[in-house]
């Protein structure tokens, strides 16, 4: 807002100030998509200012290439990965979780790795084939596909 107040005044507006800004959460109260606009808008509006940006939303943390990201948690500056890792990858890595899926997938993939233990196969394809009728509209598409491949497995033990 200065720098366009400073153009306004200076009736100039190719006037590139340098300089540093620094940003705490900027992901507060913007949509995802948002999130993922904000740093690229600015760079691209302030080519001159340096951005110093604390977050914790991965959106802004892969939004932007050739910047360097300071994990607070492990102290490691690292290069432009973040630019091309998904959200989930981040998530994990730098944010702190142990996997990609919520507390309810989760569950549903205890229940897998448990079918996955019972020696009764018979038994295990039944459960497996509930737990995918019951269970499935909370699932991911990706989760989905390794419950299907689970039970694809369970049938085709089955079959033999």
């Amino acid at each position: 807002m200065r720098v366009d107040l400073l153009r306004k005044q200076a009736n100039d507006y190719t006037y590139d100030p340098c300089g540093f800004v620094l940003i705490d959460e900027p992901e507060t109260h913007l949509h995802l998509e948002m999130q993922y606009q904000i740093l690229p808008l600015l760079t691209n509006l302030f080519p001159n200012l340096q951005f110093i940006v604390a977050t914790h939303s991965p959106a802004v943390a892969s939004s932007i290439k050739n910047a360097t990201v300071f994990d607070l948690s492990t102290g490691q500056a690292l290069g432009d990965e973040a630019a091309g890792s998904s959200f989930s990858e981040l998530m994990q890595t730098h944010f702190g979780l142990e996997n990609e899926y919520s507390n309810v997938a989760d569950k549903i993939l205890e229940e897998v790795a448990e079918v996955g233990q019972m020696t009764d196969r018979a038994a295990a394809l039944v459960r497996l084939q509930r737990l995918l009728e019951e269970q499935g509209k909370y699932m991911s598409p990706v989760l989905r596909l390794d419950v299907q491949a689970h039970l694809l497995h369970l049938q085709r033990e089955q079959a033999a």
